[in-house]
């Protein structure tokens, strides 16, 4: 079959879409797209039709011509077939609807997030706010049809020891899409603060531990994973990255006495990616490893008062 038929009604399309909206010019198009390429043999791997949804299209636009396209797909008679090559869309473009649409409904439910020029308020700092905003996410990414989970992170990673009485939990969400996992996490610049993130805090009796931002800082390679997720929401997910972005709540969860027991101070974990996936689904926590004391607000007095936090 001559394909030069099929790239000319392409460019004539091309054209035309962007002063239309018609999804049944869409839906005919990729009739004729999927003939040509099925009957050729051609790989549905970047052509050039799944170009045209990353170019010259606003957020609303992109996230509408997604959801329909997926719905498509999912109805479509070589479904099973476009599963297995599921890569129309750049992750980048589907992720960053998710995000801007959750930010969208959030800024309707908390309008002081938006400044005077509808920017995210430097001053709101999403504090409290995970449970609501991870569900946003989750429901998103679900109206994608998206494999996705939403994941609670509880203090020492066991919801029984109740560290602190019920609070410090934290949720985040992983989404795949393409084959590869993204974690995003909308609420992470709470952990930010200055006032929660002081060395000075560290191994006061009885008293607030230093905040997760202060240990992802303190490493570099743990700041850049840090300096991802806030500065886009959420980051593709490898094993390295995974471990960083745990470390962080791992050492937060620490008081200063478990640097007295050690010796010295050291903000690093035994840690590795699996003993985390267990961690998260129940079948380990941090408690079985380090001691009780150790763990949650500080309940004795140093003794060591020349330790350099």
């Amino acid at each position: 079959m001559n394909t030069n038929i099929y790239f000319d009604q392409l460019d004539k399309i091309k054209r035309e879409f962007a002063n239309t909206s018609n999804y049944r010019e869409i839906k005919e198009l990729y009739n004729v797209r999927n003939e040509v390429l099925f009957k050729a043999g051609y790989d549905l791997k970047r052509t050039k039709l799944e170009k045209l949804f990353s170019k010259s299209l606003t957020v609303k636009e992109k996230g509408r011509k997604i959801r329909y396209m997926i719905d498509y797909y999912n109805s479509f008679k070589y479904s099973q077939r476009f599963k297995e090559r599921n890569d129309f869309f750049d992750a980048d473009d589907i992720i960053g609807y998710i995000i801007k649409s959750t930010l969208q409904k959030l800024a309707k439910k908390y309008p002081e997030m938006l400044d005077c020029k509808k920017n995210i308020s430097p001053t709101f700092d999403f504090e409290n706010l995970c449970t609501y905003v991870s569900k946003i996410v989750y429901l998103k990414a679900k109206e994608l049809n998206l494999k996705n989970y939403r994941i609670k992170i509880d203090p020492a990673y066991s919801q029984k020891a109740n560290l602190y009485n019920g609070d410090g939990f934290h949720y985040f969400n992983i989404i795949e899409v393409n084959n590869n996992y993204y974690l995003v996490d909308l609420s992470y610049l709470q952990f930010f603060k200055l006032r929660y993130n002081l060395a000075s805090l560290i191994g006061i009796y009885d008293y607030y531990l230093c905040d997760v931002g202060y240990y992802m800082v303190k490493d570099a390679q743990r700041k850049t994973v840090a300096q991802t997720i806030l500065n886009t929401g959420y980051i593709k997910l490898d094993k390295q990255n995974f471990k960083d972005y745990l470390d962080g709540f791992t050492l937060s969860f620490r008081n200063a006495l478990f640097y007295e027991n050690l010796g010295y101070v050291s903000y690093t974990t035994p840690y590795n990616y699996n003993d985390y996936i267990n961690f998260l689904t129940g079948k380990d926590n941090q408690l079985k490893h380090e001691d009780w004391d150790f763990l949650g607000p500080q309940r004795k007095l140093l003794r060591n008062t020349n330790l350099k936090f």
